[in-house]
């Protein structure tokens, strides 16, 4: 009996810039990343990075030998640096993630899946989200390809006198007709759920066009 192939995976290789811009859209982050005093080789360049903030917008367009340059660090140690210093920063939150609450809002835990790439975050939003709605958040794009999502579900966890809010958020920008369309053709049997993992949304697309 023949077995189904796995599909090939689509993961997103993030560049050296793309980390940097990442790390300059969220300074506060990175203030918190160093006042953990980790002793890691990347702590002066990480200080050297808030202080000049030279990648707080990628319009300004800052090449990475001017980086160099002007950080006195080598291109070498600059791009092993930058993965370093935003997988650290995700570990941090994940770990402790009243670090990166504020005293008033929501603490909620972001959940973001893009393609073959997730990840989530913790942190405070002012109100929670609703179902459909939309959200841009560019430092997570090095980890999943996107800066661009969508809620895609709102679950929450009740256990004692504690509620943890998980927002999952879907990569890319909405299509409400297709999301119905989905929705009709696994109620229908047309598709089930394990089509969802097995295959990419450009296939499922396909299958849905040609469905009646």
């Amino acid at each position: 009996m023949s077995r189904n192939k796995e599909r090939l995976k689509f993961n997103h290789n993030a560049k050296t810039h793309e980390y940097l811009y990442c790390l300059g859209n969220m300074i506060h982050w990175s203030k918190i990343l160093l006042k953990q005093n980790n002793k890691k080789p990347y702590n002066d360049f990480l200080n050297w990075i808030i202080i000049n903030q030279y990648f707080n917008s990628i319009e300004e367009g800052i090449s990475l030998k001017k980086i160099a340059e002007l950080s006195c660090y080598s291109n070498t140690k600059i791009s092993r640096w930058r993965r370093e210093m935003y997988i650290d920063i995700l570990e941090l939150n994940q770990k402790y993630p009243v670090l990166f609450y504020d005293e008033r809002g929501y603490n909620v835990e972001l959940h973001f899946k893009h393609y073959d790439d997730y990840c989530f975050i913790n942190l405070t939003l002012p109100f929670i989200p609703r179902v459909y709605e939309s959200l841009e958040f560019y430092f997570i794009k090095a980890a999943v390809g996107t800066n661009y999502f969508w809620v895609k579900d709102i679950t929450y966890y009740i256990e004692e006198n504690k509620v943890q809010i998980v927002v999952s958020l879907q990569g890319g920008h909405l299509n409400k007709y297709r999301e119905f369309v989905l929705d009709k053709a696994l109620f229908n049997g047309n598709l089930n759920f394990m089509d969802l993992h097995q295959k990419f949304d450009f296939q499922i697309d396909d299958e849905l066009r040609h469905l009646k």
